[in-house]
C-alpha cells in the first residue's frame, strides 16, 4: 500500500512539475514580448515620420504584421495599441479611419450607397 502511495505521490509531483516548466516557459515568451514592445517604444515614441522599414519593424510585433488587420478598439490589444501609440494615433482616429476607409471601399465597389459615417 506505501509503495502504491509513493508511486501516486511521484506522479503527482512530476505533473506538477510539468506544468511549473510549461509556465515558466509562457513567462519566458512573454518577457521577450515585452521587452521588444518597450525597445520599440523608446526607440520611435518621439519620432514623427517613418521609412518604410521603421514601419515594417513597428508593424512586426502585430498579429498580422499589419494595422489594417487588427480587431476593432472595443477588444483589448495591448500590440495594436503600442502601435498606434508609437505612431501617435489615438484608438478613435484609428477607429474612425478604418470606417472611412470601409466605407470608400465599398462605395469604389458599388456596394454601398450609404451616406457618410453610416456602417
Amino acid at each position: 500500500m506505501e509503495n502504491t502511495i509513493n508511486k501516486i505521490l511521484k506522479e503527482i509531483k512530476e505533473e506538477e512539475e510539468k506544468e511549473i516548466n510549461k509556465i515558466k516557459n509562457q513567462f519566458k515568451g512573454y518577457s521577450k514580448e515585452f521587452k521588444k514592445l518597450y525597445n520599440l517604444i523608446k526607440k520611435y515614441k518621439n519620432k514623427k515620420t517613418f521609412t518604410e522599414e521603421e514601419l515594417k519593424e513597428i508593424f512586426s510585433i502585430l498579429c498580422f504584421k499589419n494595422l489594417a488587420f487588427c480587431c476593432g478598439i472595443e477588444k483589448t490589444c495591448y500590440k495594436r495599441d503600442t502601435v498606434l501609440y508609437v505612431l501617435g494615433i489615438s484608438k478613435e482616429e484609428f477607429a474612425k479611419r478604418k470606417i472611412e476607409m470601409i466605407e470608400k471601399w465599398l462605395k469604389e465597389r458599388g456596394t454601398y450607397v450609404g451616406s457618410k459615417g453610416n456602417l
